[in-house]
Parts: structure tokens; sequence; C-alpha cells
């Protein structure tokens, strides 16, 4: 029966200490986490703003003892230098208090937001 259920169920969720830690509740890890279908139910705009930021996430996320002891210098890499910059705002993005809710075009467009400011 577990199997079963687990075929069906979209994906999976992994939470993350350190997301908790840094106060970003609920603590839903998004570079280990997955979908199966969101692929399939997503437009291509939507896709593509996703992957940019896990893309800057990932970068940051990869690199992140470099850049806690000042190992990392900025302007040696481009891409990382955009993950830093947005990586504050990432973790804003993926914050939510227990009573708040967002609707989904709501969410899209701070998504959309987040990848088109400078």
């Amino acid at each position: 029966m577990a199997d079963a259920a687990r075929s069906i169920l979209d994906g999976h969720i992994v939470l993350s200490r350190d997301l908790a830690a840094a106060g970003v509740l609920p603590a839903i890890d998004p570079a280990v986490s997955a979908s199966r279908v969101m692929r399939s139910i997503v437009d291509t705009e939507h896709l593509a703003l996703v992957q940019r930021v896990m893309s800057w996430w990932g970068n940051y996320r990869e690199k992140s003892d470099l850049i806690a002891i000042g190992a990392y210098h900025q302007g040696s890499d481009p891409t990382l230098d955009m993950a830093m910059q947005k990586y504050p705002a990432i973790l804003d993005f993926l914050r939510q208090h227990p009573e708040e809710s967002s609707h989904f075009s709501a969410s899209l467009s701070a998504l959309r937001q987040l990848v088109e400011e400078p």
C-alpha cells in the first residue's frame, strides 16, 4: 500500500535544520525537495523563473563555506556574485509565517520580481 501511495504522490519534501535556524519556515530545502509533476502543470515562464532561482540557490549553497570564511573574492565568478546578491531575497521569498497564506498569482509575481530586480 505504501508503494502505491508513493507512486501517486507528487514528490517529496526535505526539511533543513540550517534553514530553520535561519528563520526560514517552513524549512523546506528547495534544492533537495522535488516535484514530479511541476513541469507538467506550470508554464514555461514559471519554470524558467524557478530554474533561475534554483541555479542561484545551488551556486550559493555550494560555495557557502568559501563565502563564510572570506576565501571568495567578489568579482572572480560573476555567477556566484549574482547568487550572493540574490540570496537574501531568495530567503525572504521562502519565508512564510504559519498564519500567512498567499495566492498562487501573488507567489508567481513575487518570484518574477525576485528574478527581474537588479
